[in-house]
């Protein structure tokens, strides 16, 4: 297992909420923007008071380093995506060019939840995964009533991503297809993401 692949990584205790980046080390140094799976269940920033300190061994907390910048790949809409906004909303993202996650990913049952009710999916399936806040802001390019719909709903969501079907979008460019692997260790109460071809 390669550690230092940016993944996305389901937080321990509430696996609705994800996060994409990389596991922080033992010896590594804590950064601003570095985020941890807190106890309420959250995506949490790393305490100020921790900026700095070197992670020791046995820390015991799930530390991640994000990549926001990820979104290196584009994808255009094709085909009305599948979703819990309603039928008018969802269309307008039929021809609109997002920026993506350079990888084309496998997500297993329970791991994608609605937008409106969080209700976890029963698919298995290969999805493009676009940081919510920038396809909101090329949504907004394409259709602004649809990305006001949007903003009035409480998106973008900080770190999160939207989801579009394989069969929902088109490779513009910079994007591959790979498969994520989560594999989940219940006696030491940990996820451990990795990126297989």
């Amino acid at each position: 297992m390669d550690d230092t692949t940016n993944t996305l990584h389901p937080h321990p205790q509430d696996t609705k909420k994800t996060i994409f980046g990389r596991a922080l080390q033992t010896g590594e140094v804590l950064q601003k923007g570095d985020m941890y799976g807190s106890s309420t269940g959250k995506w949490e920033p790393v305490p100020k008071q921790l900026l700095g300190n070197e992670i020791h061994e046995g820390h015991g907390a799930i530390l991640i380093r994000p990549a926001p910048h990820e979104a290196t790949g584009r994808i255009r809409i094709i085909k009305i995506p599948h979703g819990e906004a309603p039928d008018e909303i969802r269309q307008k993202w039929v021809g609109c060019v997002l920026p993506c996650c350079p990888y084309f990913g496998h997500f297993g049952k329970g791991r994608q939840h609605g937008v409106l009710t969080g209700v976890a999916s029963e698919r298995d399936w290969y999805a493009f995964a676009v940081p919510q806040d920038q396809a909101i802001a090329a949504l907004e390019q394409h259709n602004p009533d649809a990305a006001t719909w949007w903003k009035a709903h409480g998106f973008p969501r900080l770190g999160m991503y939207f989801c579009f079907d394989e069969d929902e979008a088109e490779i513009v460019s910079g994007v591959t297809r790979q498969k994520i692997t989560v594999y989940d260790n219940m006696e030491a109460g940990s996820w451990r993401p990795v990126l297989t071809h």
